[in-house]
């Protein structure tokens, strides 16, 4: 008997720029896992319906839906990093 495994971790190779990105980037849209309960009205200086992006992927779609409905606050988790800098790239980029 086989068991489903629905969650498998791809490496991928990280382009330069995504490399940076990870650097200059994550420290200014990324959110850090502490032991105590995230205060998200304070991380987002505001208090807003919030969407949890499960595995956004190279995050297209993530930073789509972050300008198509400005008054939501956004939350991605991904654990690919080239998917990761590339997100953090289209963040800068779209403001």
């Amino acid at each position: 008997v086989r068991t489903i495994r629905s969650f498998v971790r791809r490496a991928g190779r990280l382009t330069t720029p995504q490399q940076g990105a990870l650097v200059e980037l994550w420290p200014i849209y990324g959110i850090e896992l502490k032991e105590e309960l995230l205060d998200l009205d304070e991380i987002f200086g505001r208090r807003a319906e919030r969407v949890l992006d499960i595995g956004f992927g190279n995050g297209d779609a993530l930073i789509f839906s972050t300008q198509e409905n400005p008054e939501q606050d956004f939350i991605g988790i991904e654990v690919h990093k080239p998917g990761m800098g590339h997100c953090l790239l289209m963040a800068r980029a779209s403001g």
